[in-house]
């Protein structure tokens, strides 16, 4: 009777976290919706260019120390370090708020512009893009952590708090007749912020605080796993950037504003439907994967949890291929009705973006290959492969084609990072066969 309760809790567990994930991609895409209707597609247009400013933060910090934290609890604790380790994951959240601050500040003493093609963005836009991404991507690292930590309902809470931080922001500016992209990212930035603060005293009151020195050994260890996982990451920014903040830029440059927000909406149905459903995998999967891995002692162990990444890989395949039939079949009628008919015109481009959408997401998961075994070295190709090949697709077909050009470059970028990450996820199986 009891083995029967525990399961069905951890059931239930899952599909709170899958029910939270779910309405967080709900609320940002009707976010996107209601800011085109609401407000217009330029404002939408220069609204989605702040939200890669998020993007971009997440992927140069709180990406890494997110997975870096997360994966390296399992040794804190065991070390008897975990108030430590979450003493400096606190010290990493929140420095990187005054950074950039100070970063947007600069055009400020100026009073200097800064413009994507037809998007110009003012000083204090500049600034509230900074803070919300900042905002939203430190989120996401406390939900990482706070997962790992099977504080399912703190990480629920702290998943769905941007989402109802930039619907509250939209709903009060709305009322008061202010709502322009900038004053909707500062104020969805401050109630954001407050929100993390309470999420990040709530991960510590489990471990408490720091009272004591720890053992020299112990804490050095733990230091030399943060810095070397750290380090690597670090040189996966690059390519990680182009994907996923730099392209938009560039397209930003070359598009007029209603191609850029169609571009916007397209990525949000495509990628961000894939990324979604990547997370609700992660967080279900990954806790599991994590405590078979243990610390790579027991072979056993990471035999089971390679079998449980690479199924979860075929989990994505399939489901991709559905959402993909479904967009071609009925996106052009979804755009135009939560859109506009601007937005529709664009809906042949669906096909490549969301066909190159499900191959990155598999290959992209081949990582977690890696993080089992301490090891995503190998990765580095896969990422780096990807990143040019994209590239060159943006130069060569973004000029003639416009949106549609950016799903060709899409599609080129996943037919290699698919089949580098054979060739990395290789290496790490072969490696444990030795």
């Amino acid at each position: 009777m009891k083995a029967l309760f525990l399961f069905t809790r951890a059931h239930l567990r899952n599909a709170g976290t899958v029910a939270a994930f779910a309405f967080a991609f709900i609320v940002v895409f009707a976010m996107a919706s209601l800011i085109v209707r609401l407000a217009g597609v330029a404002v939408f247009a220069e609204y989605a260019l702040y939200l890669t400013f998020g993007v971009a933060i997440r992927i140069m910090w709180y990406g890494i120390i997110g997975t870096v934290f997360a994966r390296g609890l399992s040794i804190a604790i065991t070390k008897g370090l975990a108030a430590q380790h979450l003493l400096y994951f606190g010290i990493c959240l929140f420095v990187p708020f005054a950074v950039l601050a100070t970063v947007a500040l600069i055009p400020f003493a100026f009073n200097a512009q800064i413009g994507f093609g037809e998007i110009i963005l003012s000083p204090f836009g500049l600034l509230a893009g900074l803070m919300l991404g900042a905002t939203i991507s430190a989120a996401g690292a406390v939900v990482e952590l706070a997962n790992v930590m099977r504080r399912r309902g703190q990480a629920i809470f702290a998943m769905l708090a941007p989402s109802i931080a930039q619907l509250m922001a939209l709903a009060i500016l709305k009322g008061i007749g202010l709502l322009t992209a900038p004053n909707l990212a500062a104020l969805a930035a401050i109630i954001g912020f407050l929100a993390l603060v309470g999420q990040y005293m709530l991960l510590r009151g489990e471990h408490g605080a720091v009272n004591a020195l720890p053992a020299s050994e112990e804490m050095a260890l733990l230091k030399r796993f943060l810095v070397g996982h750290s380090k690597t990451m670090l040189f996966w920014v690059p390519p990680s950037l182009m994907m996923r903040a730099l392209d938009k830029w560039y397209a930003a440059d070359l598009l007029s504003v209603e191609s850029f927000a169609a571009l916007a909406v397209l990525v949000l149905l495509t990628q961000g439907t894939m990324h979604a459903g990547f997370s609700i995998l992660s967080r279900v999967v990954l806790p599991r994967v994590y405590d078979l891995a243990g610390d790579g002692q027991s072979p056993e162990g990471l035999r089971a949890a390679h079998r449980i990444t690479a199924k979860a890989g075929y989990l994505i395949l399939i489901v991709g291929g559905i959402w993909a039939a479904l967009l071609a079949q009925w996106g052009s009628w979804l755009l135009r009705l939560l859109f506009n008919d601007e937005i529709a015109s664009h809906h042949v481009a669906l096909i490549p973006f969301a066909i190159g959408a499900t191959l990155m997401a598999y290959a992209g998961f081949q990582i977690t290959h890696g993080h089992i075994g301490q090891n995503i070295k190998p990765f580095t190709k896969q990422r780096y492969g990807e990143a040019i090949a994209y590239a060159v697709g943006l130069v060569l077909f973004v000029p003639s084609y416009g949106v549609m050009g950016v799903g060709f470059s899409i599609i080129i970028s996943s037919f290699v990072s698919i089949t580098l990450s054979f060739g990395a996820r290789s290496v790490i199986l072969n490696s444990m066969a030795r």
